[in-house]
């Protein structure tokens, strides 16, 4: 979220030419956090001058930046949960503020203008109008109860991420629930089960790894060039820096892999699955993306590719 000294900045949004606002700077980065602003929007922080939403990076919450690992998705969507039910409770008030003063208004008659001073109210009008506004304010809150039965169910919703959350984290501690264990100190081959194994500059230049387990693995630095890894599974993995020049990668999952600064110059990635992978700073020269999923992925100039990017980055 920004920062606190920035809290009272404002912004003027536009898309297809409609300009509204102007908005606080926390209001923008919860609308971005939510999706409601998105790429095809324009800001501007005085009406006039406009640019893309990449321009101004520090209206980006810190939960949307560096999503690799499904522990970051889940602390995403918690925090679009906590920032929705916030705004749909700041706009609930603001509707029980303007029926109160619509009651006020309704029950206290024609005021007079100017400097007039109002005719005195008789005793029992005044205690009728405050024993209504009492009961106005008892009904609301128990609209506001009746109006939000989705409470509970959030709550529980809320638990149960929180369930996964920690089933996850033993997970990645004690290996595969289904009796699968990886062998680290197996040879390379293929099919080998190397998930969740410490390989980091390991070399296996040329290796056949086709089919192999290597989710949750960690390969930075490691020399990967002209290796076979069509259809392995490398969701997850951690291959910063790696060379994996000219490699096999035909129909490798790859989603949420981390492929910082990595050289994939000549690889065939076609119909890979590179969704939320983190390619910023990678070299694809002459590397073959035909039919590669490239939803929501990290492209090497840091944007976020859309959703159903397929071949190519959009």
């Amino acid at each position: 979220m920004p920062d606190e000294k920035n809290s009272h900045r404002l912004w003027y949004t536009r898309r297809d030419g409609v300009v509204k606002g102007p908005f606080p700077e926390p209001l923008v980065s919860s609308y971005i956090l939510l999706g409601r602003l998105n790429e095809k929007d324009e800001l501007s922080p005085d009406g006039e001058h406009w640019g893309p939403l990449s321009r101004y990076p520090e209206l980006f919450p810190e939960e949307m930046k560096n999503v690799r690992t499904e522990e970051d998705r889940m602390r995403l969507e918690l925090a679009r949960m906590r920032v929705d039910e916030r705004l749909a409770e700041k706009r609930l008030e603001q509707e029980r503020a303007r029926a109160r003063a619509a009651a006020d208004a309704e029950w206290d008659g024609v005021e007079r203008r100017g400097t007039d001073r109002r005719r005195p109210e008789p005793e029992s009008t005044l205690r009728h109008r405050a024993h209504r506004r009492q009961l106005l304010e008892e009904m609301g809150g128990k609209i506001h109860r009746e109006q939000n039965p989705w409470v509970l169910p959030a709550i529980l919703v809320l638990i149960l991420l929180g369930l996964v959350l920690v089933f996850w984290l033993l997970w990645t501690h004690y290996g595969a629930v289904d009796g699968a264990q990886p062998d680290c100190s197996a040879p390379p081959a293929p099919g080998v089960n190397w998930s969740f194994c410490h390989m980091e500059g390991r070399d296996l230049s040329r290796a056949n790894l086709q089919g192999a387990n290597l989710s949750n693995i960690r390969l930075q630095g490691a020399n990967l060039h002209g290796a076979n890894l069509s259809g392995a599974d490398l969701s997850y993995a951690e291959l910063n820096r790696a060379d994996l020049g000219f490699a096999n990668l035909q129909g490798a999952r790859l989603q949420g892999a981390v492929l910082v600064g990595a050289n994939l110059a000549g690889a065939d990635l076609s119909g890979a699955d590179l969704a939320y992978a983190s390619l910023q700073d990678a070299v694809l020269a002459g590397a073959r993306l035909e039919r590669a999923n490239l939803s929501k992925a990290y492209w090497t100039n840091g944007r976020v590719c859309r959703t159903g990017s397929i071949s190519r980055c959009r």
